[in-house]
């Protein structure tokens, strides 16, 4: 409100950043990036490119989420289990049989359970298969068999998929397809999670693009400038999944849930800080500076909010992983990564990415209809900002 009384009595319009008669180091990144936007650009786009190749490597690697609590009495007694009783493993698993046409007692049934039995039994993660006796009130189209298996979280994830198939096969060639093969355990649900993680990740990201797009279209009422926006900030999910991609191959393990974090948190962040600096930005340009000076302006201003917020983030949540639970230190471990991937790319890429762009970052032209002489005031004192951008001007005068 101080902007349109000030606005609408004649005063001068608010007061943007100037040039800094020393400029720091923050100005310097920024008027660099915007100075040489095409190499920038070109590193960046190299760096997304070899992400892109690498993640699909990536999510045939990720496993489950690790739901353990390490040093935890249960963690301690399957270790022990496995040591002292090889045959039981430290998971037990159940497998089960079924079938719609044939009973426990038929001579196909039989074979398929003791074909499926060897030939699980004979994988080198296995400790034994029992075959369980029927008991009173069973339905007889139902038999079942305990596996042992051993080996660590990851490694019995990995398993079950194999273990399922090798079982499978074996059974329905002894029955001829009549008896179908399940595993039940913890392992094979954790796999099954690892399934369902990736396909819902999938199904969020394809929604939540389309809805940032739009509300970003709303509030900067300019096609060039939400576009620029959602392309820089996309960049830090996909280059987060890339360093998570090469931490996998080094031999780091890399789970679903962190995949899900990096990417989510990647993307809300990219957005945050790219707006930030974006807003800024057209305002410095709409007050008469260059691009490169409007680039640096806004890096050293909005650009050093961010990157101080998003050290704040990454050391807060660095701080979880003292935590002994790993699906904490997984999630710890992608808010921190995420967050300064997306300090990265908003102090080097997006004024690179402005600099380059900037004929398509402001709004159209007002309409040239009539308007009342104090709001004439305010758009003129903010610099031809609207939207998101004119409530910042405003927000930002209240005390000048």
């Amino acid at each position: 409100m101080a902007v349109s009384s000030r606005a609408s009595a004649g005063g001068p319009p608010p007061a943007l950043p100037e040039w800094p008669r020393r400029p720091s180091v923050w100005w310097r990144l920024g008027h660099v990036a915007a100075r040489r936007h095409r190499a920038v650009l070109a590193a960046w786009l190299a760096l997304v490119a070899g992400s892109l190749v690498l993640v699909p490597g990536l999510v045939e690697r990720a496993t489950a989420p690790d739901v353990r609590v390490e040093g935890a009495d249960s963690t301690a007694g399957a270790r022990v289990l496995e040591r002292g009783f090889p045959r039981l493993g430290a998971e037990q698993m159940m497998m089960v049989f079924a079938s719609t046409t044939l009973s426990d007692a038929d001579e196909p049934y039989q074979r398929a359970m003791s074909d499926a039995a060897r030939a699980v039994a004979g994988r080198p993660m296995v400790g034994g298969v029992d075959l369980l006796p029927p008991v009173a009130g069973q339905d007889r189209r139902r038999a079942y068999a305990i596996v042992g298996v051993n080996g660590g979280p990851r490694a019995r994830q990995e398993a079950v998929p194999v273990l399922l198939r090798v079982a499978g096969d074996a059974a329905g060639r002894a029955s001829g397809g009549r008896v179908r093969v399940h595993l039940v355990g913890e392992s094979a649900m954790v796999a099954e999670v690892k399934r369902t993680d990736l396909a819902d990740l999938q199904r969020a990201e394809l929604l939540a693009v389309p809805l940032a797009l739009v509300a970003l279209l709303i509030g900067l009422r300019s096609a060039g400038a939400a576009v620029t926006v959602l392309l820089v900030a996309g960049t830090v999910p996909v280059t987060a999944l890339g360093a998570l991609a090469v931490a996998s191959a080094l031999g780091a393990g890399v789970n679903t849930f962190m995949l899900a974090v990096a990417a989510t948190v990647g993307l809300g962040l990219g957005l945050d800080y790219a707006l930030l600096i974006l807003l800024r930005y057209r305002q410095s340009r709409a007050s008469g500076h260059d691009r490169a000076e409007a680039a640096a302006l806004a890096v050293s201003t909005a650009g050093r909010t961010a990157g101080w917020c998003a050290l704040g983030v990454a050391l807060t949540a660095a701080a979880l992983m003292v935590v002994r639970t790993p699906l904490i230190r997984t999630m710890a471990a992608g808010v921190s990564l995420s967050a300064l991937i997306a300090a990265a790319v908003a102090l080097t890429l997006l004024p690179a990415a402005v600099a380059a762009a900037d004929r398509h970052l402001h709004r159209p032209p007002a309409s040239r209809r009539p308007r009342r002489r104090g709001h004439q005031a305010v758009a003129a004192g903010s610099g031809g900002l609207d939207g998101w951008g004119h409530e910042a001007v405003v927000a930002g005068s209240g005390g000048r």
